[in-house]
């Protein structure tokens, strides 16, 4: 008597599991994990998270320890969330360690009430059908290149049948770019390889073995930073996160070459909303609670182009430490770095600001605030604060000299008191609390016949101002020559053969700067050089605000430098920039900061605020002349 028995359920939940693809792949021919499957499926170039065992073996190397737990009701109709005609279950769960990454899974179908008879006479039985995958991944990295192999065995049971196979999944990963690009920040694109069954498992049911269809997948996977946020309170900098997967997949059986793509934005990088097509052409949904730093996530997807949707719910437990971020060094990715340094360090410095401010030390409060405006020159309360701190310092900065003089004089330490109270003059020459005094401790002095201690002291001064004046013109630094000529003409105001020479100095270097920048203007303008042409215009700007030519050669640098803004995402990257810039120059690091800036000028020559950083960065005397951008 023929056996025969009735599948009819069996193969309608597994059609409808499968949703058409290839019967030669059994029910191996749809993979674990609700967030690949929302992707449509495609995973093979990003596979970074448990569900790489199947995807792509290669993408566990360098992963988190991590345990994922997977349930798929199986219906032939209704809403899918009956679990009354099938399930698919799977349980996974991979250990990184210093010679690898290890791990194992178990993949299951199971369908019940499948009504099984020998003879269609027969009263029919109840059966159960189970198909049951267990995987033995092993995954390294060699660089940017991971390998990955699997180790499986397939089992089928069906009734009082059994049939069991043993073979092997093949992957590769490699990390093609990573960097930050018109994507985003911290891009990364990955190309995957996978050929699944690459040792094919044969079984035996009631027929002649069957060996399970062998599939090659290719992947493209990229990921970014598209968006970051600053929490203040916390002191923490969110990302939003942005990442997709195209995937093409050919079988030796019954798959043709098909495509397969997918999309994820996780917003603040733990809250995502997933979309793809699986290479049956059906749409695929889902979205994700918690992101790659999370120790628990939960997936949902749904595949809405099968008989009754397809529901997949997936838990994971992330159980091993993230990596260590370092977050505070010199070598960040420019954009990441310039985010964290802007926010952060305009908030610090207004923090300081404020508490200097309250302690009485203006002069600090004055820097700090300073600081904070460079950091962010339309932040209007940095601002008003650097203007409204702007006297105090200056009167507060006389005042503690004045002070340490009357003490040191107080004292009978005059040599000291005299430094002092030339200091005070010196810090602010246009002070006349600080010329009386000067002129108060002198005469005493006279008085007393111990003049020549305040005479040696001033003599000395005046001479450092006379060597700081010829620094900043060979500098050609205007700024710097008229400050040290002020100096110098506030400690001897009534001696003009001491100042005089400077002043026709400072002015008949003005007048050649002047003239050489002008003619560095035309050139650069006849010779589409931009950059030069801004540094040109800023030089003109320092020297004399009201040259005749200027508003027309300002004018002439916008037109210019416009063209150089391409796209959206060039005037992102410029923001960046500056953000670098300026993080650098607050923290000291004068040189990468012209250097950065001199980048930024490339992309927008007329940038008003790295102009102005510029401008700030020569006459405070922190560049030289060369390094100018």
């Amino acid at each position: 008597m023929a056996t025969r028995q009735s599948f009819s359920r069996l193969s309608a939940c597994v059609s409808l599991l499968l949703a058409g693809q290839a019967a030669a792949s059994g029910f191996l021919a749809t993979g674990p994990g609700a967030r690949a499957a929302a992707l449509g499926g495609a995973f093979t170039g990003l596979a970074d998270d448990a569900s790489a065992v199947y995807y792509n073996p290669a993408g566990l190397a360098g992963q988190r320890g991590a345990l994922m737990l997977e349930h798929v009701p199986v219906n032939q109709a209704g809403t899918g969330l009956a679990f009354d005609d099938g399930r698919l279950d799977f349980a996974g769960i991979h250990y990184p360690s210093r010679i690898g990454t290890f791990g194992f899974a178990a993949l299951q179908f199971a369908a019940g009430r499948i009504e099984g008879r020998q003879t269609l006479s027969e009263a029919a039985d109840r059966i159960q059908a189970t198909q049951t995958a267990l995987f033995l991944p092993y995954a390294a990295a060699l660089g940017s290149l991971s390998l990955g192999v699997t180790g499986k065995s397939i089992m089928y049971s069906l009734g009082s049948y059994r049939g069991t196979g043993y073979g092997a999944d093949l992957g590769a990963k490699a990390a093609l770019f990573q960097g930050d690009s018109a994507l985003g920040r911290e891009t990364r694109l990955f190309a995957g390889v996978t050929v699944r069954n690459a040792v094919a498992p044969a079984m035996r049911l009631y027929q002649d073995p069957v060996a399970l269809e062998r599939t090659f997948a290719a992947g493209l996977g990229a990921s970014a930073l598209v968006r970051e946020s600053y929490d203040a309170a916390q002191n923490r900098v969110s990302y939003d996160r942005i990442a997709a997967d195209l995937d093409f997949v050919r079988g030796d059986q019954d798959t043709v070459l098909s495509p397969a793509g997918g999309l994820e934005y996780s917003y603040l990088d733990r809250y995502a909303l997933r979309g793809g097509f699986s290479r049956l052409g059906n749409i695929t949904i889902g979205f994700g609670l918690g992101g790659p730093d999370s120790a628990f996530r939960f997936d949902y997807a749904a595949d809405v182009g099968a008989l009754a949707p397809q529901h997949r719910f997936t838990v994971s437990w992330v159980f091993t430490p993230s990596k260590a971020k370092v977050e505070s060094g010199v070598r960040f990715s420019a954009f990441r770095r310039a985010k964290l340094d802007q926010e952060r360090l305009k908030d610090r410095f207004v923090r300081e600001g404020r508490a200097a401010a309250a302690a009485g030390d203006y002069e600090l409060a004055w820097a700090d605030f300073q600081k904070a405006r460079v950091l962010d020159p339309e932040d209007k309360i940095a601002a008003d604060l650097a203007e409204s701190s702007r006297e105090g310092s200056r009167l507060a900065g006389v005042k503690a000299r004045l002070d340490e003089a009357r003490r040191q004089r107080a004292a009978g330490n005059d040599a000291k008191a005299v430094a002092a109270a030339l200091a005070a003059l010196v810090f602010d020459p246009a002070s006349p609390e600080a010329a009386d005094y000067a002129a108060q401790l002198r005469n005493e002095l006279i008085s007393s016949g111990t003049a020549a201690q305040f005479e040696s002291t001033r003599r000395a001064m005046i001479e450092e101002g006379e060597l700081a004046f010829q620094a900043a013109r060979a500098d050609g630094n205007v700024a710097a020559m008229r400050r040290a000529l002020e100096r110098v003409k506030a400690l001897e105001p009534d001696a003009d053969a001491v100042w005089k020479p400077l002043e026709a100095s400072l002015d008949e270097a003005r007048q050649q700067l002047l003239a050489s920048s002008l003619d560095d203007a035309r050139r650069a303008f006849a010779a589409k050089d931009a950059v030069v042409v801004a540094r040109s215009v800023r030089r003109i700007r320092r020297l004399d605000p009201d040259q005749s030519e200027l508003p027309g050669l300002e004018a002439k640098l916008r037109k210019a430098s416009r063209r150089g803004m391409l796209s959206f995402y060039d005037a992102h990257y410029v923001r960046q920039l500056y953000d670098t810039a300026a993080a650098d120059y607050v923290l000291g690091n004068y040189a990468t900061s012209a250097q950065t800036l001199a980048l930024l000028l490339r992309c927008d020559a007329a940038h008003r605020d790295a102009n102005a950083l510029v401008d700030r960065l020569r006459e405070e005397g922190r560049i030289a002349q060369e390094q100018e951008p």
